[in-house]
Order: C-alpha cells, then structure tokens, then sequence
C-alpha cells in the first residue's frame, strides 16, 4: 500500500515569482487536491537580514526585476513602495502571520497569504507592517487582537524558523519551489517559476514512479526572488 504523498509548495509573500506561480499554483491545488497532501512552506527569503532601508539604486534594480516577472506571468505589479525611503526588504513578519492564520484559522491560510502577496505586488501595501498583517487578518473573521497576540507570541516565532529551517535542510533556498513527500523520501518536482503544463507533466511522472528523482535532490532555485 503506498504511502502518505505529500506535496510542499516552498515560498514566501514577498517573493515575487512567488506571486507570478500564484495563478499556476491554484491550478496545481485545484487539479491534485484529491490525490496529495498539499502543504504551504514558508521558505524564508530575506527574514530579518536586512536593518537598514532599501537604496535607490537596490529600487531600481527590484523595479526591472519585477517588470521581468511581469511580462513573463502576466501577473499585475505597482511598485510605488519603492517611492519610500524608509522601507526596509525584511520577510519574515509576512512569512509569521501566514503561520499565524494557519493557527488561527487554518482554513483560510493560503487565502490569507494570497491577499497579503497581492496586497504587496499589486497595490503597494507595506506587508513589514503588523497593524497592516492584522488588517488582512480582520477580512477572514481574526480580531486584531487575537492576531496580535499571537503574532508577538514565542510559538509563532518559532513555528515560523520551524519552517525556515526546514526548507534550507532539504536545500530549498529559492522559491517558488515543489517537493513531494513519500515515506519519508523527498523527490524535487519543480525550481523556479513554470507553468502548470510542464508541472503536470513532472507530477505525473513522479506520482507514477517514474520520475528517476532520488531522495535529496537539490531544490535550490537561485537567482534574485
């Protein structure tokens, strides 16, 4: 009898190829929903790396960087943040409130982390912010009190390393990544940013054993996220 099958979608909301997959990704869950365990990682793209705000030259260099994400997924991109010279690139208080909501009300955690990546990429919403984590929260029926109490809470942080920590252990450092999980092997389906046909095609090889994967492929993407 074969076991558990469980697919790891690594990624992070501010990770903008992350929310160009967004539209493929929802075809994956959709498409596969009944045959694997789906399960959304928060991979850990800059978490709290970064203190000082973002220059105008690393601004310029996001902004081409996110028009190349766009004319390749059709996806939509605002980059009025970067008109800011007080932001500072730090992901892990988005990555924490995903996992937060996945707490609090699991139902709507990948939900949760699309609006607030869109919030982001679409309309220049400051996702750094906790009182703008909380709002998003508010929308899918979490108190702004009940979300900061456990936004500020050790589980929280820990989870959130959990996770980070997780990912860089099966050498994911890039996202969007997909790795399936059976008994106990982990096989690399995808690294980087494809389309849902090419990644059928990969799962339907995997998910009938015949991808020729071994267990510790390497996952890492590379590249600027």
């Amino acid at each position: 009898m074969a076991g558990l099958r469980r697919l790891y979608y690594f990624a992070d909301p501010m990770c903008s190829w992350c929310y160009g997959f967004a539209p493929v990704f929802d075809r994956l869950r959709a498409a596969y929903a009944r045959d694997l365990d789906i399960r959304l990682v928060m991979g850990g793209l800059r978490p709290g790396t970064l203190a000082e705000p973002m220059t105008p030259a690393r601004a310029r260099l996001m902004r081409q960087h996110w028009r190349e994400v766009a004319k390749m997924t059709g996806q939509p991109f605002e980059d009025d943040i970067f008109k800011r010279d007080d932001f500072v690139y730090d992901t892990e208080p988005a990555a924490k409130a995903v996992i937060v909501m996945e707490r609090l009300a699991p139902e709507h955690a990948y939900d949760y982390y699309h609006e607030i990546q869109r919030g982001f990429y679409a309309h220049s919403q400051d996702i750094t912010s906790a009182e703008v984590l909380a709002n998003f929260a508010r929308r899918f029926g979490v108190s702004a009190t009940d979300f900061a109490a456990a936004f500020t809470g050790e589980e929280a942080h820990k989870e959130t390393w959990g996770q980070f920590t997780f990912s860089a252990s099966l050498g994911v450092k890039g996202f969007p990544a997909l790795v399936l999980e059976e008994d106990g092997q982990f096989m690399l389906v995808m690294r980087g940013y494809q389309p849902f046909e090419e990644i059928s095609v990969t799962l339907a090889k995997v998910l009938k054993g015949a991808a020729g994967h071994n267990e510790g492929d390497a996952c890492d993407v590379g590249g600027e996220c």
